[in-house]
């Protein structure tokens, strides 16, 4: 499959404007100290065709198109991008339990340390 250069303009501007919007929110929420996450969410959502549709659906038209090579583009980098969320939140919800697990083994494992003093008052 090849992309044609009108398809390649629409390609990059559709994803120059949900970078823009998902770091854009994210930003915010970050301000508000809300999840970065939420904010990602929350500006894809607002150039899908609830909000973005249905205030310019001309434009949104233009911008993701539903037919030809674009959406099948557009739609490989979503899959691409909710495996990389799910792989991270993964990564995030193992390290959690595994430093509250290092915690408690680090508590039981230690050894005692006798000092010396001790040993060798104890072979007089």
């Amino acid at each position: 499959m090849t992309l044609a250069p009108d398809d390649i303009g629409r390609l990059l501007v559709a994803l120059a404007l949900l970078l823009s919007a998902a770091h854009g929110l994210g930003y915010v929420f970050t301000r508000f100290r809300q999840p970065r996450v939420i904010g990602e969410i929350l500006g894809g959502l607002l150039l899908g065709p609830t909000v973005f549709g249905a205030l310019f659906p001309e434009f949104q038209a233009a911008v993701f198109p539903a037919d030809g090579s674009v959406p099948l583009v557009l739609d490989a980098i979503y899959q691409l991008g909710l495996l990389l969320l799910m792989f991270s939140a993964g990564v995030e919800i193992r390290a959690a339990f595994h430093a509250g697990e290092r915690g408690a083994r680090g508590d039981r494992r230690r050894p005692t340390r006798r000092s010396s003093s001790c040993s060798r008052s104890r072979s007089r």
